[in-house]
C-alpha cells in the first residue's frame, strides 16, 4: 500500500506540476517533545509547476491522526516543526496531508490560511500558490482589500513597470504587504519582475483584459458599508471633492442616466469623520427596501459608502471611482435584486471599453 505522501506526490504531479527530491526528516522531530514525532511525519521537496521553469522549496507535514481539536494549538505545532529548519509559518511553503479531513476542518483551515491536502476527497489548498482544488466543499474566495487595491492600480497601470517603493508610496501601504502581494501576483503569474534586488522592477505579463478575466473571481465590492442622507448645502460641503461612486459614477461614464440619489465613497477615516459631523438621526442605513421608498419620494438624496480601501488612490482624472471597484459594486448590487437590464448593459459596455483601452 502506498504511503500518504506518495499519494500526495502522484496527485500534485497528475494536477498540477512535479515534486521532486522527496526526502523522509522525521527524525528532526526527535529535537521536539515526543507528541511531535507520534502526530506527525516530516518531509522536504521541491515543488516545481508545469509550463514554468519557476521551482519551491516546500515542508510537508503528514498529520497521522487525520484531525485536530484546537486551530490554534496546531498553528503553534506548525511553528515549532518550522522552526526546526531555521524558519518561520509566514517565510515558509509548507502543506499539511490527511488521508481524510471532514469539510469543516477543511474550513477552519482555509479561514486561517493554513496549506492542506486531503487524500479522500482529494481537495488541496494551496494560499502561497493561490491554489484551491476542491471536489464538493464551496470556498468563498477573495483578495484581501489591500491586495485588491494593488490590483486595481496594476490593471490601471498596464503598461507601466513598476517598483516596491513606488507601489509603498502611492499606495500608502505596508513594506510586508506590498512584498506578500508582489509574490502572489508572480505566482499566479500575473506579474513578472526584472533587474536585482535594490532596483527589482515588475511588470503585467498580460493586458488588461486578460488580467482581470484572470482575477475578477477573486474581486469583491469594497463597499464596508452604506447610509443615506437629505442632500443639502452641510452635506454637500462636506462631500466636496470625494469621489464618485456607483451609478453615478457609470452615468458619467455612460449613456446611463442616474437616479435622484448621487454616490460618494470615502475612506474609513473620513467616512467616520463625516458620521460625527452629521446628525445621526438624519442618516438612514442602507437596504434595498430603504433605498426604493427613498426613490420614490423622488428628493434629492446623497449615498455615502464607507470603502474598505482608499477610493482616492485609484481613482480616475474626472474624479470617478475606477472601473474595477465600480465593476464589482454594480455587479453585487445586481446579484442581490431583480435584473436592471439598462444598468446590465452599461455596466457591461463600461467594463469593456476599459479593458481595451490599453490594446
Amino acid at each position: 500500500m502506498k504511503m500518504l505522501v506518495e499519494k500526495f506526490e502522484y496527485f500534485f504531479k497528475k494536477r498540477i506540476g512535479d515534486l521532486e527530491y522527496i526526502k523522509n526528516i522525521t527524525e528532526d522531530l526527535y529535537k521536539l517533545p515526543k507528541f511531535y514525532v507520534n502526530n506527525f511525519n516530516l518531509y522536504t521537496a521541491q515543488l516545481i509547476i508545469n509550463d514554468s521553469k519557476k521551482s519551491l522549496e516546500m515542508t510537508i507535514l503528514e498529520i497521522k491522526n487525520n484531525n485536530f481539536t484546537d486551530i490554534n494549538f496546531l498553528k503553534k505545532q506548525i511553528s515549532n516543526i518550522l522552526e526546526l529548519g531555521g524558519g518561520k509559518v509566514a517565510e515558509n511553503n509548507y502543506v499539511l496531508i490527511f488521508s481524510s479531513l471532514e469539510e469543516a476542518s477543511q474550513r477552519l483551515l482555509i479561514q486561517n490560511n493554513i496549506p492542506y491536502y486531503s487524500e479522500r476527497d482529494q481537495s488541496l489548498f494551496l494560499p502561497f500558490m493561490y491554489l484551491e482544488l476542491h471536489s464538493k466543499l464551496e470556498i468563498e474566495r477573495s483578495f484581501t482589500p489591500s491586495e485588491q487595491l494593488i490590483i486595481c492600480y496594476v490593471i490601471a497601470n498596464i503598461n507601466e513597470k513598476f517598483t516596491q517603493k513606488k507601489l509603498e508610496t502611492r499606495l500608502n501601504l505596508s513594506k510586508s504587504i506590498i512584498q506578500k502581494t508582489l509574490k502572489k501576483l508572480e505566482r499566479l503569474e500575473i506579474l513578472e519582475r526584472s533587474g536585482y534586488t535594490r532596483n527589482l522592477e515588475y511588470k503585467s505579463m498580460m493586458n488588461r483584459e486578460e488580467t482581470f478575466s484572470k482575477v475578477v473571481d477573486y474581486l469583491s465590492s469594497p463597499i464596508r458599508k452604506k447610509v443615506y442622507i437629505e442632500k443639502n448645502n452641510v452635506v454637500m460641503k462636506l462631500l466636496k471633492q470625494q469621489v464618485i461612486s456607483s451609478e453615478s459614477a457609470l452615468s458619467h461614464l455612460t449613456l446611463y442616466s442616474e437616479d435622484n440619489i448621487e454616490h460618494y465613497a470615502l475612506e474609513k477615516n473620513k467616512f467616520r469623520e463625516l458620521e460625527s459631523e452629521l446628525n445621526e438621526n438624519d442618516m438612514i442605513i442602507f437596504s434595498r427596501k430603504n433605498e426604493i421608498e427613498l426613490l420614490a419620494k423622488s428628493i434629492p438624496i446623497v449615498s455615502i459608502e464607507e470603502w474598505t480601501y482608499d477610493p482616492n488612490l485609484v481613482k480616475d482624472r474626472f474624479n470617478n471611482i475606477d472601473a474595477i471597484s465600480l465593476y464589482k459594486i454594480l455587479e453585487n448590487s445586481l446579484n442581490q435584486e431583480d435584473d436592471d437590464y439598462r444598468l446590465s448593459q452599461e455596466l457591461e459596455n463600461m467594463i469593456e471599453r476599459y479593458l481595451n483601452e490599453d490594446k
